[in-house]
C-alpha cells in the first residue's frame, strides 16, 4: 500500500472471552465455540473481529465466539457485509458466515465502499460489484490506495501518470490530469499540481486555487492546510478563508468536533473555535472516535529499556482509561482492544475487561 501526505496505520489485535471474570481456557480456535486463546485481533467492525492464532485469522462475535476459523493469511474488517481475504498470494472476499462469495484470484483488494470495490489483476487496477462482477474494466494503472474507494459517487485513477476522477459507471467525470489526489468529501476534493494543492468540485471546477505545498479533504467543514515544506498548519473554510492560523507544527482533520494538533512540541486537542487543551502525552496520528483520543507515555521496564504506556482521554483531556496497557486501539463498537503482560483483551468505557484473558 502505498501513501503519499497521509499515513493511515492499520493496527491489528486480539481478544478472548472472559465471562464474569472467569477465564475459558482450551487449546483450539474452533468455529462455534469460545475463542480460548489468539496472538492477535482487530477492532470489531460491522459486528466481528479478525483474530490470529500461528499465522492464520478467522473471526469472534462480540460474545467472544469464534464465527469464522483462522484459515486465512491476512483478512481486513468487514465492510458492507464482506470482508477481503488472502490465502497464498490471492485475495477475494467473505460473508460474515465464512463463505467465499468473490473467488480469490485477485494480487490485490479493498473494501467494499458504496457498492463497489477495487481490485489489481496482473499490473492494472478495476472494481467489481457485490456479486464479484467486473463493473469497471481492469484497465488503470493505479488507484490511490489510501483513498481507493468510491467517495460521494466518485474514485480517482491513473492512467499515464495523472490522477483523475471516474463515476460507479466507468466515465470519466474529471480527466486525469492531476499529479496527485485526494478523496471526495462534503463536494470538494483536494488536488495536486505542480506541487501545489487547492481544491475542485465534481465538475472539475477549482474552487480554491492551488496554492498549499499539503493539505487534508475537508472534514467537518474545514481542510487542514500548510503553505511551505516543514511549515506550519491551520485550516480553511471551502470559501478559502483562513479561520484558524497557520501556526502549528501538525494538524489533522476534523472529528466530532475535534481536532488533534502540535504546537511547541506538544500535542493538544482543537475546537473549531480554535481553543486548544493541550495534552502532554498525545499520540500522533491518532483519531478521535467514540468521544476517546489515544495517549502514551514513556517509562522504563526492569532492565531499564523504554517502553510505551498507552491509555484514552476525553474531549478534554481527562484519563478516561489509565496509561496501563501496552497497546490499545480506540473505542469501536462501545469496545476497545488492548493488550497488557503480554495478553489481549477488550475493555468497555468504564474500562472494565469483557472480553480477554488478564
Amino acid at each position: 500500500m502505498k501513501t503519499k501526505k497521509l499515513l493511515i496505520a492499520m493496527l491489528v489485535m486480539g481478544s478472548i472471552l472472559c465471562s464474569s471474570g472467569n477465564i475459558a481456557m482450551a487449546q483450539a480456535i474452533v468455529k462455534g465455540e469460545l475463542l480460548k486463546s489468539c496472538d492477535i485481533c482487530s477492532s470489531f467492525k460491522e459486528g466481528l473481529a479478525s483474530i490470529e492464532k500461528d499465522g492464520k485469522w478467522g473471526f469472534i462475535d462480540k460474545s467472544g465466539m469464534v464465527v469464522i476459523q483462522p484459515e486465512y493469511d491476512h483478512v481486513g474488517p468487514f465492510s458492507e457485509g464482506l470482508a477481503v481475504v488472502k490465502k497464498g498470494k490471492q485475495w477475494g472476499f467473505i460473508d460474515k458466515n465464512g463463505k467465499v462469495v468473490i473467488p480469490m484470484e485477485y494480487e490485490e483488494v479493498w473494501s467494499f465502499h458504496e457498492g463497489l470495490a477495487g481490485v489489481k489483476r496482473g499490473d492494472k487496477y478495476g472494481y467489481i460489484n457485490m456479486n464479484g462482477k467486473v463493473v469497471i474494466p481492469i484497465i488503470y494503472d493505479d488507484v490511490e490506495e489510501v483513498f481507493n474507494s468510491f467517495s460521494e459517487g466518485l474514485v480517482a485513477v491513473k492512467q499515464k501518470g495523472k490522477w483523475g476522477f471516474i463515476d460507479k459507471s466507468g466515465k470519466i467525470v474529471i480527466p486525469m490530469k492531476y499529479d496527485f489526489v485526494g478523496s471526495f468529501s462534503e463536494g470538494l476534493v483536494a488536488v495536486e499540481q505542480k506541487g501545489k494543492w487547492g481544491f475542485i468540485d465534481k465538475s472539475g471546477n477549482v474552487v480554491i486555487a492551488p496554492k498549499y505545498y499539503g493539505c487534508f479533504d475537508f472534514s467537518e467543514g474545514l481542510a487542514a492546510v500548510t503553505m511551505k515544506k516543514n511549515g506550519k498548519w491551520g485550516f480553511i473554510d471551502k470559501n478559502g478563508n483562513v479561520v484558524i492560523p497557520l501556526e502549528y507544527e501538525w494538524a489533522q482533520p476534523f472529528e466530532e468536533g475535534l481536532a488533534i494538533i502540535q504546537k511547541d512540541g506538544i500535542g493538544g486537542i482543537m475546537d473549531k473555535s480554535g481553543n486548544v487543551v493541550m495534552v502532554e502525552h498525545l499520540c500522533s496520528w491518532q483519531r478521535i472516535s467514540e468521544g476517546l483520543v489515544k495517549v502514551m507515555k514513556i517509562t522504563s521496564d526492569d532492565t531499564g529499556n523504554l517502553i510505551g504506556m498507552f491509555g484514552l482521554i476525553d474531549k478534554k483531556g481527562n484519563v478516561v482509561i489509565p496509561l496501563e496497557y501496552d497497546e490499545i486501539l480506540l473505542f469501536s463498537e462501545g469496545m476497545a482492544a488492548v493488550k497488557k503482560d503480554g495478553k489481549w483483551g477488550y475493555i468497555n468505557k468504564e474500562g472494565v475487561l469483557v472480553l480477554g484473558w488478564y
